[in-house]
């Protein structure tokens, strides 16, 4: 199982070895690798939240909470809200 959460700063990617898991890491090219800690880190920058997610897309994924919010907000600023169109939404519904 890989855990990934928010930690340091970051991104922090933990699972047991791997030799799959590992070669797909190391083609996010933002990846680090904690010797002391062991865990695979990422800056919380230029869409690694969206590559990581692509490269292990086929891997049983522990996600915590934190990283599903950086998913999110990651997301919700490329939307774009009108608030006429929002205001007759509301009116209507």
């Amino acid at each position: 199982m890989i855990t990934v959460e928010k930690g340091d700063g970051g991104i922090v990617v933990k699972f047991p070895y791997n030799k799959d898991y590992i070669e797909k890491i190391k083609t996010i090219n933002e990846h680090r690798w904690n010797v002391q800690e062991k865990y695979w880190y990422f800056p919380d920058d230029n869409g690694v939240v969206k590559k990581i997610l692509l490269k292990l897309n086929n891997s049983p994924l522990f996600i915590t909470l934190e990283f599903i919010l950086l998913i999110i907000q990651e997301n919700f600023t490329k939307i774009k809200f009108h608030p006429k169109e929002v205001y007759k939404t509301f009116l209507s519904g």
